[in-house]
């Protein structure tokens, strides 16, 4: 646990800090009753992520996915005015899809279909996290942060991915986690966005890059410009208007355990979802560490085997990895949205 990404969270654990925070969001005074309640779901999250800190990875997926749900709770309340714990919906909000069939038969053989294993979103704490956190969605490049305009009526129920669509996205993991196929993220050099003229985005590689070659087929222009920095490298310029940016939101996830040198996040453009799907970081997370906690939860001998070393466990180390990732990230990312909401609290 990052002792100054936890000791910045304590301030919600603090009611005067936190009735101070939603007056400043909402523009209305906190009753003591849901103070309490914010208070009691960061100060669990908190705990949670304690407890998985020292146990032993037999459970620490499981510990640690509480805590995010706990944390994400507490986050959710905060943004929310008109309603309190009685007023959230009631589960995960996401649901295993025919699990015990993927995972079924002969151990090896299920061990490496783990990365098909499907979720579907559904009424719960997810949508509601969706909700009140994607309407103030900032994009953070280096040292800027950039608002992005995103509507929420675009993040449907029902809608399904399966475990490597999302191991794939994630830089922290590393290269192609599937063993094949096209990379799926290119490192961010700069973006601009403005409602009048569009987006401009800059990356770090050649426009023949499976992720340039994605959102030219999209519609972006794309043309090449030297690294001021790198004589022998060179940077791909993706633009688009105003209303293909929309269209087309590009998915950027930036990296929390892989740190620039300066120890900022590297941001990242990103191969959309399936069907056109768009997620805020922090919803991915959380898709994230569902998974890996309800495979530890309800699937013991599986998980077990992965960490043994049993024949067909080549996805262990993506896992691994995906666990630093989503303890590194989840706080700082919490800390973040409530930073935006409190310090740039404007509708787009």
């Amino acid at each position: 646990m990052n002792s100054e990404t936890w000791q910045n969270l304590l301030h919600l654990e603090s009611r005067d800090i936190v009735s101070n925070w939603f007056e400043k969001i909402h523009n209305r005074k906190l009753s003591a009753r849901r103070a309490k309640e914010i208070i009691s779901s960061a100060r669990q999250g908190r705990e949670y992520f304690r407890s998985a800190s020292t146990a032993s990875f037999a459970v620490r997926p499981l510990l640690a996915f509480y805590g995010v749900a706990s944390l994400c709770r507490s986050l959710t309340l905060l943004h929310r005015w008109d309603a309190g714990e009685e007023g959230l919906k009631q589960g995960h909000g996401l649901e295993t899809v025919a699990w015990s069939a993927t995972l079924s038969g002969d151990l090896h053989l299920a061990l490496a279909s783990i990365y098909k294993l499907r979720i579907r979103t559904c009424g719960g704490l997810f949508s509601d996290l969706v909700t009140v956190t994607n309407s103030r969605t900032v994009w953070h490049v280096y040292d800027r942060a950039v608002p992005m305009p995103v509507d929420n009526k675009k993040q449907k129920l029902g809608q399904e991915l399966c475990f490597l669509d999302i191991l794939e996205r994630l830089p922290d993991i590393g290269n192609t986690v599937s063993g094949g196929g096209n990379q799926k993220w290119i490192r961010l050099d700069d973006f601009i966005y403005s409602s009048e003229f569009g987006a401009e985005i800059s990356v770090h590689g050649t426009p023949d890059h499976p992720v340039c070659i994605e959102y030219a087929d999209a519609g972006f222009d794309l043309s090449k410009r030297n690294d001021p920095y790198n004589s022998s490298a060179e940077i791909t310029v993706l633009k688009a208007d105003e209303n293909l940016f929309r269209k087309y939101l590009p998915q950027l996830i930036d990296t929390r355990v892989i740190r620039t040198m300066g120890g900022q996040p590297s941001p990242h453009l990103v191969s959309k979802f399936p069907q056109g799907s768009w997620f805020s970081q922090i919803s991915i997370t959380y898709m994230v560490s569902f998974i890996i906690g309800m495979l530890a939860r309800y699937f013991p001998t599986h998980w077990s085997a992965l960490m043994g070393g049993e024949k067909g466990d080549a996805i262990w180390p993506q896992i691994n990895a995906a666990q630093m990732y989503i303890e590194t990230a989840l706080p700082e990312l919490i800390l973040e949205i409530v930073g935006n909401s409190i310090f740039d609290n404007k509708e787009l």
